[in-house]
């Protein structure tokens, strides 16, 4: 069946346009734009239907703040099906606070400094935060902004005050770059990797001079698009400055002392022991989730993610479970946080989390809502999720049907062509009209019919309009990415990476030799990246990195030292000649029997017929890039009547 020309290309501009202008006439969004009331709505899908109208209305920068980073997930999902992914940031936090504590999450750390980067610098932007979010420590924004910094081509500046600066943000300084949040310094080449870029950058110097500025690919190594200025986030949220580090000092000497007296001598030289470590790391610029626990005890003054821009309006999802969160987070820091003190691990008096009146403080307000109407000044938004659902098309019509008996206007919005292409078949079989509607606005008749992938389906009570997904439909359930990851980790490179100045290697063709150092060489013009090994004499050999896997870790008898070959001798030769001997009656029982198989023949299916390809469109979440082409692979070798080679 060939779909609707309409849907061939649909694009996020626009859409909702119908719908979105029946939500902004509502008396919702008028108090919203007042900044007035206290408002009745659904935790998840009407916050998101009222706050895409208002800012589709008034476009500005916006706060929603929810109990929980489950219900700050779904909002995220929902807003970027309405407005797109661009205008709609997710600060997340981990709730498990232990799990937070001990080992804190590159990939939560690594949104949240693209957060508060986005937010510094643009405007027009829906902020979804939760609880423990919200109540995070931060560093200041002027913190936070003395260490980002801008670096043009033909800019003059200081190499050596670079490195500083991507030190004290945070950044780990390495041989070479594999993941975000890293820089790596060879010569006049600066290579640095930002969370708010997803690729690292190269940045080549003459001088003090910017010659170039290029992003590169990890595994390759080479420079490819070139760029004419980056902007440099930190590469941590747990930053102090050196006013900060030097109260924390007079702070911590103080409180040891004091909790020294209700300990004994071993548990006091235990958290002696351990603060002496904890603040020599935090003096030291060293990276380590444990010290955030002295953050809100070395500030002077605290600072959330709702200081980092100037907000139009805060919206507080549901006042009680905020408050029920609240009081179960401080209670459980404080539990954990007693734990360890009594054991002489930490002193007293540290916190986790900042209380909600800390982060209000000042003129900062925000609106309200809560679950049920309570008096008349009560504002309501009366959108409701669909609570029913099936998981067959033949539940199609008459689910279709109830609505209409209502006198409801009604729009399918299937979830991909496959279900789109088998409901409209069923409307047809039935003889019951639809219109064919663009992304989600309203048919000119009673039905509608679009192809959109929306997490589930609503129901505007009064405007008699109800959109059923392909949840409440067919029991399918969209799974979209709570955020597309800012933290990026290579792992091509990562066997190299173990490679430290002192290892043995050993090179395919040259033999056992050591490994020094990387080294940044210029040949015809062209500068690349080599690794420096050195073999048995005087001589040495550079291997370009894109010649790697010819390069294996040397691996002997423990303690034992190789003897190193010597380039261009026979040594080497003769060893693998001995070797490949010994592995030649392997190889030749291997070969007949892979001859022998060959022979054999195989059972060769049949192409996926229709059913086939219906049954794979149900599976709910969606296949990588890899994971496609691996099963398409797969299906080629099972329609071949050669018994199939292949381990997957």
């Amino acid at each position: 069946m060939d779909l609707h020309p309409l849907w061939q290309n649909i694009t996020k501009e626009n859409t909702l346009s119908e719908l979105l202008k029946r939500i902004e006439e509502t008396n919702a969004v008028t108090s919203l734009l007042a900044k007035r009331g206290t408002f009745v709505v659904d935790d998840t899908i009407g916050v998101s239907l009222l706050f895409a109208a208002l800012f589709r209305k008034k476009p500005a920068n916006y706060a929603i703040i929810t109990s929980n980073l489950y219900n700050a997930q779904n909002i995220y999902d929902l807003l970027g099906s309405f407005l797109g992914d661009d205008n709609v940031l997710l600060f997340p936090n981990d709730d498990l606070l232990r799990s937070e504590t001990i080992t804190s999450s590159k990939e939560l750390m690594a949104q949240r400094l693209y957060v508060m980067g986005e937010l510094r610098k643009s405007k027009g932007k829906i902020l979804v935060a939760h609880m423990s979010s919200l109540m995070r420590f931060m560093p200041s924004p002027e913190l936070f902004g003395s260490l980002s910094f801008t670096l043009k081509v033909g800019q003059e500046v200081d190499l050596i005050s670079i490195r500083e600066k991507l030190t004290k943000g945070g950044y780990s300084r390495v041989g070479k770059i594999d993941q975000s949040m890293q820089y790596a310094s060879r010569g006049d080449i600066l290579d640095i990797f930002s969370v708010n870029y997803l690729r690292p950058i190269r940045i080549e110097f003459f001088g003090d001079e910017i010659e170039s500025i290029r992003f590169f690919d990890i595994a390759s190594q080479t420079s490819n698009e070139p760029i004419s200025e980056i902007t440099i986030t930190p590469a941590n949220d747990i930053l102090f400055t050196s006013e900060e580090i030097g109260r924390l000092e007079i702070n911590l000497q103080e409180q040891i002392s004091k909790d020294a007296m209700m300990l004994t001598a071993e548990d006091k030289d235990t958290l002696l022991e351990i603060v002496k470590e904890d603040f020599e790391r935090i003096k030291s610029q060293l990276i380590h989730p444990r010290n955030y626990k002295y953050y809100g005890y070395a500030q002077r003054e605290h600072y959330s993610i709702l200081d980092y821009a100037e907000f139009e309006l805060v919206f507080a999802v549901n006042k009680d479970a905020l408050m029920t969160s609240q009081e179960l987070l401080l209670n459980e820091s404080q539990m954990f946080l007693e734990e360890l003190s009594s054991a002489g691990k930490i002193i007293t008096h540290l916190e986790i989390y900042q209380r909600w009146d800390n982060v209000f403080k000042g003129k900062r307000k925000a609106l309200f809502s809560k679950k049920y109407v309570e008096n008349a000044n009560d504002i309501e938004f009366k959108v409701r999720p669909i609570l029913s659902s099936s998981t067959s098309y033949a539940n199609i019509v008459p689910t279709i049907q109830s609505y209409l008996a209502t006198n409801e206007k009604i729009v399918l919005a299937l979830a991909n062509k496959q279900q789109l292409e088998t409901a409209i078949s069923i409307l047809k079989d039935e003889t019951m009209g639809f219109d064919v509607v663009e992304a989600l606005n309203l048919p000119k008749g009673k039905l509608g019919v679009t192809l959109y992938d929306i997490n589930e389906g609503f129901e505007l009570v009064e405007e008699k309009i109800c959109y059923l997904s392909s949840k409440e439909l067919l029991g399918y359930k969209t799974h979209r990415s709570r955020f597309m990851s800012r933290f990026k980790e290579s792992t091509i490179l990562k066997s190299f990476e173990e490679l430290e100045s002192g290892d043995y290697v050993v090179h395919e063709y040259n033999g056992i030799g050591q490994f020094i150092d990387i080294l940044t060489l210029e040949i015809d013009g062209n500068k690349r990246d080599f690794l420096h090994i050195a073999y048995a004499g005087t001589d040495a050999l550079y291997v370009p990195l894109s010649q790697f896997r010819l390069i294996r870790k040397y691996a002997g008898k423990e303690g034992a030292a190789p003897k190193l070959n010597r380039l261009g001798g026979t040594e080497w030769e003769k060893t693998k000649l001995r070797i490949k001997n010994r592995v030649n009656e392997l190889a030749e029982r291997l070969v007949a029997l892979y001859k022998e198989r060959i022979q054999t023949p195989g059972f060769m299916f049949k192409k996926d017929e229709e059913i086939q390809k219906m049954f794979e469109e149900e599976f709910p979440f969606e296949l990588t890039l890899d994971q496609q082409e691996a099963l398409d692979e797969i299906k080629r070798d099972m329609e071949k009547p050669e018994v199939m080679d292949r381990l997957l």
